[in-house]
């Protein structure tokens, strides 16, 4: 894709608002590298815009040390190297030891280690070039006893990949206006915290050190079907909500597990890293996800938190990824509530899983950092960590 087939600004002349809105664990926050390729490559591209920018900040104000994948629940003090990455079980050892440090016994669901005040305060530094930051803070713990009484089952205990959608739904839920300014013609893209950016100098024929303009480039591809489609077409889609996602159809990497069927019409490999809404497409999914992962439809449970350890997930032989999983998971959303769905190739750098190989040094410590472990609590989880190398 060269520099030339970006559309053009006057895409963006309606477009009112901008919002970056970052969500899931504060993975790599404070890192060097982070600073460079996330916030550095956000800031060059806001400070151009001329429309106002947000920054939302959603935070774990207590650490959800069982969100998430096998590996993300025992990262963040100590590099761990792909080697581990692969044979994740051998950290066992930890993941026990911070049970031990958030629970006093196995059914306490009540988060033990706050997050410190630096890390919303550091935010605020670092996306000091937006007009606006606010951040909203959740619990995966109160996330967790909340399903528990809706579901009337006190076995649920972890989201997995889902923590990062319930912690979106549920800082809807305790902030019901916290999206009311957004409108049709707003930009909302969604970030994890360690999504990163780089110099696209070989892929966008951009020149050396030169950023490449992602939420402008981004928020054109939402917008552009505005210019693109017969009126009776636009009037058509004026109607319903606004999704972009990025594909894999233009992937350049191996397309291991990444199949572009569609499955029985409603679902299609995505990544779920990043999304872009408009307004109506960020308040539709607030509003609606949590009733519509509710619902038994087809044979298989919508809603992997009801029902964690088998939840149509079932790894088949010569595959690398899972039958039903994140990457599929909200295409079905998207297509049952009517969204205008809109393709943009993969331009993400992926998330910061392995930065050390980017930078050596530079590892995920944002537990450490971030979040109130004791000094003697990191000195027990240092030792394990040692002791498995």
């Amino acid at each position: 894709m060269l520099l030339t087939e970006i559309p053009k600004d006057n895409i963006l002349e309606n477009v009112d608002r901008y919002c970056i809105l970052l969500t899931g664990k504060p993975n790599y926050v404070g890192t060097d590298y982070w600073c460079e390729h996330t916030v550095g490559a956000l800031r060059k591209d806001i400070e151009s815009l001329g429309k106002p920018v947000d920054i939302i900040s959603i935070i774990w104000k207590t650490d959800p040390a069982f969100g998430g994948n096998p590996v993300s629940t025992i990262t963040g003090f100590l590099p761990i190297s792909e080697t581990h990455h692969q044979v994740w079980t051998d950290f066992v050892a930890v993941r026990d030891q911070l049970w031990d440090y958030q629970f006093e016994k196995q059914d306490d669901y009540i988060g033990k280690i706050p997050v410190k005040n630096e890390l919303e305060q550091y935010l605020r530094e670092q996306f000091d070039f937006a007009d606006t930051f606010t951040a909203y803070y959740v619990d995966l713990y109160d996330i967790i006893n909340r399903l528990r009484k809706e579901y009337n089952d006190d076995n649920i205990k972890n989201p997995g990949w889902q923590s990062q959608f319930y912690q979106l739904t549920e800082a809807y839920r305790l902030n019901p206006n916290m999206f009311d300014r957004y409108t049709q013609n707003s930009f909302i893209l969604k970030l994890r915290y360690d999504n990163h950016f780089a110099v696209q100098s070989d892929l966008f024929g951009l020149e050396d050190n030169q950023w490449y303009p992602i939420i402008k480039y981004f928020a054109s591809e939402l917008h552009e079907h505005k210019f693109k489609l017969h009126p009776t077409e636009l009037e058509i889609a004026a109607r319903y909500p606004n999704i972009l996602i990025e594909n894999s159809f233009k992937h350049t990497g191996p397309p291991t597990f990444k199949n572009n069927s569609i499955i029985g019409g409603k679902q299609f490999w995505v990544s779920d890293l990043l999304f872009g809404f408009d307004g109506p497409g960020i308040k539709t999914f607030t509003e609606n996800y949590e009733k519509w992962a509710k619902q038994d439809t087809n044979g298989y449970n919508r809603n992997f938190i009801k029902n964690e350890n088998n939840s149509n997930i079932h790894p088949t032989p010569g595959y690398m990824m899972p039958e039903f999983t994140p990457h599929r998971h909200l295409t079905e959303f998207f297509f049952d509530y009517r969204y205008n769905i809109h393709f943009t190739p993969l331009s993400s750098r992926h998330i910061l899983r392995d930065v050390d190989r980017l930078r050596p040094g530079d590892y995920d410590n944002h537990r450490q950092r971030w979040y109130n472990y004791t000094q003697e609590q990191i000195e027990n989880l240092t030792k394990i960590y040692e002791s498995i190398k």
